[in-house]
């Protein structure tokens, strides 16, 4: 009864995140938590739950409702788990960025492209950060990466556009 109801509430969260109703998901992945306390015996990785998705889904929902540093343990949980998975990662630096925390962000990210280089957002969020703090050439370069893995990328290619705008005509030299 416990799974049932762990997975029940879980997959509730799940619906509505998808639906973009972040204050709902987020009270379904609290109880979805409370309720897998009664299920210790099953660790993360388990064949039958994994707590360090439910953390990081948390995470993001926590990130979209405007309350990035109440992510970040849950985000910690989740990276303690499964630390060179890139979607928590690239998760995390979301987390940092939205806490004006630019180059733990930045590391966040490379900690992403790291462990998998094709993923594009991660490359633009990069890139972001980086041409946040001034540094153009290097932005540039992770936008390419961006749009390199991923030539549809439409937001790649505006962020590649606006810092090459930004670098000047000495960019093209």
């Amino acid at each position: 009864a416990a799974f049932a109801s762990y997975n029940a509430r879980l997959q509730s969260a799940q619906t509505l995140l998808r639906l973009g109703r972040h204050a709902d998901a987020l009270d379904q992945f609290v109880a979805a938590r409370e309720r897998g306390r009664d299920l210790s015996e099953v660790g993360p990785g388990g064949g039958l739950r994994r707590p360090e998705v439910l953390d990081n889904n948390e995470a993001v929902v926590r990130i979209e409702l405007g309350r990035p540093q109440s992510a970040l343990p849950a985000l910690r949980r989740a990276l303690a788990a499964d630390p060179l998975n890139p979607i928590f990662l690239q998760n995390h630096g979301v987390a940092l960025r939205e806490l004006g925390r630019l180059a733990a962000a930045a590391a966040a990210y490379r900690a992403a492209v790291a462990s998998d280089p094709t993923l594009f957002p991660a490359w633009n969020d990069l890139g972001f950060v980086l041409a946040r703090k001034g540094r153009l050439e290097q932005a540039t370069r992770a936008f390419r990466r961006a749009v390199g893995a991923e030539p549809s990328y439409a937001l790649g290619w505006f962020n590649l556009g606006v810092a090459l705008e930004r670098r000047g005509l000495q960019h093209a030299v």
